[in-house]
C-alpha cells in the first residue's frame, strides 16, 4: 500500500501535506491485472513475429493499423468451406484487406490447379483462362508495400507455373497477368472507399465476348458496386430482375474500352 510521510514532530508549517489513502484491493487488483494483459499482450506480439509464417511486420503497425496477417492454414479450412468457388475459374474474389496476399494466393493456386488439368497441353488455352483466373480476382489494402507484395506473389504463382509446364514461355502472356494486377490489387480504405490519393477506388470489369480470346475491359467505383441501389424503372428503361425475382444491381460504367485479345488488354484504347 502507499502512505503518506507524516511530518515530522516539533516543525511548525503553515499547511499540512495532503494524506494519500491506501489503494484499496480492487485498484490494486486492478492495476495488477491490466500489467498482466499488456505484458502478455507484448510477449504474444514478440510470438507471432518468430512463428514458421511470419504473421506481423512489425509491433508499430499493430498497434497503429491492426496488422495481423491470417495463417495459411486459416485461409486453407475457410477458402474450404466455399470449394465450390475455388473450383470455378470465373467465379470473383475480393479481399478487402489483402495484405501481402494470404488469402488471394491460395485462391489463385486453387483455381491454376484447375486450369493446369484442363489446359496442361495447350499454352494459348491455359494462358487465357489464367487471365481469367486473375481477371476475377481483387484485392484493397491500405499498406502500398503490401500491395506491391501481394501483386508480385500473386504473378509469381503463374509465372513458377507457367514456365514449368511450356519451357518456350512468351512474355505477352504474363506481361498482360502483370497489368491485370496492377488495376485489380490496388492502394486504398475499404471502409471509406477511397484510394491513397484520396480518389475513388475504380475496379476493372474483364467481360468475355461473343468473339473467342476478346476481352471488353470496363470500370467502375468500388462505391456504386457496393450501394446496392436497384436500378429505377423509367420511361425507356425497364428493371431487370435475377432468377429470384429481385431487381438486379446496375452500378455505372466510368469508362469502357474496345474489345481486344486477351494478351493485349494494355494496349486497348477508350471507346468514345
Amino acid at each position: 500500500s502507499v502512505w503518506f510521510t507524516p511530518r515530522r514532530s516539533g516543525v511548525r508549517s503553515s499547511h499540512h501535506p495532503p494524506i494519500q489513502k491506501p489503494l484499496s484491493a480492487y485498484s490494486m487488483a486492478f492495476f495488477m491485472y491490466y500489467i498482466w494483459l499488456v505484458f502478455w499482450g507484448e510477449v504474444l506480439i514478440l510470438c507471432f513475429m518468430h512463428t514458421t509464417q511470419k504473421l506481423i511486420k512489425s509491433v508499430d503497425r499493430v498497434r497503429t493499423y491492426g496488422e495481423v496477417f491470417t495463417p495459411d492454414w486459416l485461409v486453407a479450412d475457410m477458402l474450404d468451406l466455399v470449394q465450390g468457388e475455388c473450383n470455378r475459374i470465373d467465379s470473383r474474389f475480393l479481399e478487402p484487406a489483402c495484405g501481402n496476399g494470404n488469402f488471394l494466393a491460395q485462391v489463385i493456386t486453387r483455381k491454376l490447379d484447375i486450369v493446369q488439368q484442363k489446359y496442361k497441353n495447350n499454352e494459348y488455352d491455359f494462358c487465357y483462362h489464367s487471365f481469367l483466373v486473375y481477371a476475377n480476382t481483387y484485392g484493397i489494402d491500405i499498406m502500398m508495400d503490401n500491395v506491391v507484395e501481394c501483386r508480385q506473389r500473386l504473378l509469381a504463382i503463374f509465372c513458377t507455373l507457367y514456365t514449368k509446364l511450356f519451357k518456350d514461355w512468351e512474355r505477352k502472356y504474363i506481361d498482360c497477368i502483370v497489368f491485370v494486377l496492377s488495376k485489380n490489387i490496388v492502394c486504398g480504405n475499404a471502409l471509406d472507399l477511397l484510394d491513397n490519393d484520396n480518389h475513388p477506388i475504380i475496379f476493372s470489369e474483364w467481360n468475355t465476348e461473343s468473339t473467342p480470346y476478346c476481352i471488353v475491359r470496363k470500370q467502375y467505383e468500388m462505391a456504386d458496386l457496393m450501394a446496392y441501389a436497384p436500378a429505377q424503372e423509367t420511361e425507356n428503361h425497364m428493371s431487370l430482375f435475377s432468377d429470384t425475382d429481385e431487381r438486379v444491381l446496375l452500378p455505372k460504367c466510368v469508362m469502357e474500352y474496345d474489345p481486344i485479345i486477351f494478351y493485349r488488354v494494355c494496349e486497348s484504347p477508350k471507346m468514345v
